[in-house]
């Protein structure tokens, strides 16, 4: 189910970690927003691959298998889950640091090599067919939302300061674009009208995985690593943009559970190129089959977004 964890990674362009009780951006400030176009250190092509003899089906075939069948997952007409996000560093500073002829401290807190603490907001994700997403995020009672219709994709982004939603940006429109229906992009990968390729099999995390070149109908692709032993998915590559800029991306998909009968990822770590910390994604909850109704992945009237412009970021 990687396209949870790529949805949110769409999702963090939605959120800029504000200064938190006198607490400061360690970073820049935009740091959580640029995990929507980074990529990891680890490129797809620095884990030396081998010849395998399964095919791209069987490997779909005993990937399906292992999440629970492809019957129980064609039963699955919504999903919603709930958890935890990285959200980036804020690190404390004192209102003297900022008195003038002060001088910031060298090391401890508040000084510049102080990395600070990584900041974790709440989320909640919300999926329907055909291919509808919902994600909110909550910070000190203020709430980001980012709705995708299948189609268009909105943004309601408070913590900027924008009260108003937006239209999607090109780039986070490309992004949403990848995603695939709440099954992912294995399952009923024909339909979908997406091709793959097995391009052999290298160590994930010191274990034997299938990596397959998935190429969507849209003509953008990805890497996706399929677990030797288990089949089910261990780690995602793409290629996204920073600051205009291509950066690798790596997820890695950890901790799978069983709901209701199908095996859904609790963890995901995303690795940025670049970047120093991975970005890490707690599912706390997870409820197949909710009661969602087709106005939770649109804005409300009001909101007006019909009329907005394309945002430049």
């Amino acid at each position: 189910m990687n396209n949870l964890f790529r949805s949110l990674l769409v999702t963090t362009a939605i959120l800029a970690v504000p200064t938190v009780h006198g607490a400061q951006p360690a970073a820049a400030p935009q740091r959580a927003a640029a995990a929507l176009t980074a990529t990891n250190s680890l490129g797809p092509t620095e884990v030396k691959l081998r010849p395998t003899t399964l095919t791209a089906a069987q490997i779909v075939e005993r990937n399906a298998a292992a999440r629970g069948g492809l019957d129980s997952w064609r039963k699955i007409a919504t999903l919603a889950t709930a958890g935890k996000m990285d959200a980036g560093r804020a690190r404390q500073v004192r209102p003297e640091d900022y008195a003038a002829g002060h001088k910031r401290p060298l090391t401890g807190p508040g000084s510049d090599s102080d990395r600070g603490t990584m900041v974790q907001v709440p989320f909640v994700m919300e999926f329907k067919r055909p291919r509808k997403a919902r994600v909110e995020i909550d910070y000190h009672g203020q709430k980001a939302v980012q709705v995708y219709d299948g189609t268009k994709g909105y943004k309601l982004r408070p913590f900027l300061n924008r009260a108003d939603w937006q239209l999607f940006s090109a780039e986070e429109a490309k992004a949403a674009a990848m995603q695939q229906e709440l099954d992912g992009p294995l399952l009923d990968y024909v339909a979908k009208g997406t091709k793959i390729a097995v391009e052999g099999m290298g160590a994930v995390e010191a274990h034997d995985a299938y990596r397959l070149k998935l190429t969507f109908k849209d003509g953008q692709d990805e890497r996706l690593w399929v677990d030797a032993t288990s089949f089910l998915e261990v780690r995602i590559d793409t290629i996204r943009k920073v600051s205009g800029r291509p950066r690798s991306v790596v997820t890695y998909l950890r901790d799978y559970r069983t709901v209701n009968g199908v095996k859904i990822p609790f963890l995901s770590e995303t690795q940025v190129e670049g970047r120093p910390d991975p970005e890490r994604i707690v599912v706390e909850t997870a409820t197949v089959n909710p009661t969602l109704d087709d106005s939770r992945f649109v804005p409300p009237l009001d909101g007006v977004a019909a009329r907005l412009a394309v945002p430049k970021s």
